[in-house]
């Protein structure tokens, strides 16, 4: 639940509510499967409160996994923590890890595995295409040589 109010930059949830279950799901989930994934929230969650050498701790953390999509999540979140804290060439090191573990298409792979697999790729998706976005130099209306 907490990943997913978490997902787009300017949701408008109240973060400190998803730091409570982010905060939850790590206390209850230790030693279990899904600890990298709950690292990769507290990592998504750090982010978005701007806390971005804390979104940098915690994403470090499931890249020892077993869990390849649940890297690529951190990855993205690394790579804009990075980005954020002016760390371009680090930043674009690991959005290109994330992007190798969690190619543009969705891999045939996911089409025998379990519904967990699709989320947790779509997840890392999500999010590397964020900093992909993140890493694109602005444009404004004046920028446009076709303006009137």
């Amino acid at each position: 639940m907490a990943k997913d109010c978490l997902l787009l930059p300017h949701s408008g949830v109240d973060l400190q509510r998803i730091a409570k279950l982010t905060d939850t799901a790590l206390a209850a989930g230790s030693g279990d499967a899904s600890m990298p994934f709950f690292e990769t929230c507290k990592a998504l969650l750090e982010y978005r409160l701007g806390h971005f050498a804390e979104a940098i701790k915690w994403g470090e953390k499931p890249l020892d996994s077993s869990q390849s999509y649940a890297q690529a999540h951190a990855y993205a979140v690394l790579a804009m923590a990075h980005w954020q804290l002016d760390q371009k060439s680090e930043a674009r090191a690991m959005l290109a890890k994330g992007n190798e573990l969690a190619p543009q298409n969705m891999p045939s792979s996911i089409d025998e595995n379990s519904q967990d697999a699709l989320l947790a790729w779509l997840f890392a998706r999500i999010s590397l295409d964020e900093a992909t976005a993140l890493f694109q130099p602005k444009s404004t209306i004046d920028d446009n040589p076709n303006r009137p």
